[in-house]
């Protein structure tokens, strides 16, 4: 099973020192999603020391790479961490806030970095899931509930509402997109560029292809399988008294018997000699390949040469009957290109 989820977005405007941003992600690879499950993040980055709206693409386009391109078969939740910790270490040059979400099957998944933050609103109840430290990681997970509201934000949200003037819009006004829309005026008075909310509410769950879900299932047993313990020799054999002294024996015995050769002079002329002829022949094999060589050099000199006589000769006795001086004159070309030969 997998979610369903609404998603509204709350992001500040970005100015040429600040950026944020709420991207949901995707991957070409359908079985990627649905064995990966939905990621889901809100982005804030301080570019005062680094001007550049592109590292905020290139913050996204990473973070897709880390989680949706690794081709282990991690669970969800570590191949979560692994990839905000990657993204996190390449862009340390710049102060980055990062609150991610992965809905899978019937569990959720966070992972933040920095001062970002997640809550939940469940029973008419805002809770914080998680609150970040600068430069920190925390995560957290549980089941999905149907009624759930996530929020994962930027430090600048808790400036723009703290969480009891939240609940209270929470309780006012029906469903996610009314909630944002009230939200995003606020947000753009205040001049927070580095805003950012992601406000989730998983819906409904949809079944997997059942193809597809099987085949994970066999992937996953198939590498939980354990080898076979070794058998024992002295295990195997059962019967009769002498089969078990003959197994005793065998057991005392050297698992490998160690030769030691030792040469004597006449061993060492035979070995020269041995040598000597092996040597003898593989000059041999080189002249006589030089040759063959040589031999089929000069064949290809003169071939097409002697296609061109035995050619003139052929015609030239066609032509005996027609016509001998066309005749005569055909063979003696015929035999002036041989004489050259």
């Amino acid at each position: 099973m997998s979610a369903r989820t609404s998603l509204a977005r709350i992001v500040g405007t970005p100015t040429n020192s600040a950026w944020a941003q709420v991207h949901q992600f995707a991957s070409s690879d359908e079985t990627k999603i649905i064995s990966r499950g939905q990621l889901y993040a809100a982005f804030s980055l301080d570019l005062t020391s680094l001007p550049s709206v592109d590292i905020g693409h290139e913050v996204i386009t990473r973070l897709n790479e880390e989680y949706y391109g690794d081709e282990g078969r991690d669970q969800p939740f570590s191949l979560l961490r692994r990839a905000v910790e990657t993204v996190a270490s390449e862009f340390s040059a710049v102060k980055l806030e990062i609150a991610t979400c992965v809905l899978w099957r019937k569990y959720v998944y966070f992972c933040i970095w920095g001062q970002a933050g997640v809550r939940v609103y469940r029973d008419q109840k805002l809770v914080n899931i998680l609150s970040g430290q600068e430069q920190k990681l925390a995560i957290a997970s549980g089941s999905l509930n149907p009624q759930d509201l996530f929020f994962l934000t930027t430090s600048a949200f808790d400036k723009l509402i703290d969480s009891q003037t939240l609940t209270k819009m929470l309780g006012q006004f029906n469903g996610i997109s009314e909630l944002a829309d009230n939200i995003v005026p606020l947000a753009h008075r205040a001049s927070l560029p580095t805003l950012a909310a992601a406000i989730l509410s998983p819906v409904t769950y949809t079944s997997e292809p059942e193809t597809v879900g099987e085949e994970i299932v066999r992937e996953e047993m198939v590498s939980q399988q354990l080898p076979a313990p070794p058998v024992a020799v002295k295990n195997v054999s059962k019967g009769s008294f002498f089969k078990d002294l003959l197994v005793k024996i065998a057991l005392k015995l050297p698992d490998q018997v160690t030769t030691t050769t030792r040469f004597t002079p006449s061993g060492r002329k035979t070995a020269v000699s041995v040598g000597l002829l092996l040597l003898a022949l593989f000059a041999l094999s080189i002249g006589f390949g030089i040759k063959q060589k040589q031999e089929q050099e000069h064949r290809l000199s003169y071939s097409t040469q002697l296609t061109q006589a035995q050619s003139a000769y052929e015609e030239s006795i066609v032509q005996k009957e027609v016509n001998s001086e066309r005749s005569r004159e055909l063979f003696l070309q015929a035999k002036q290109v041989a004489d050259e030969l």
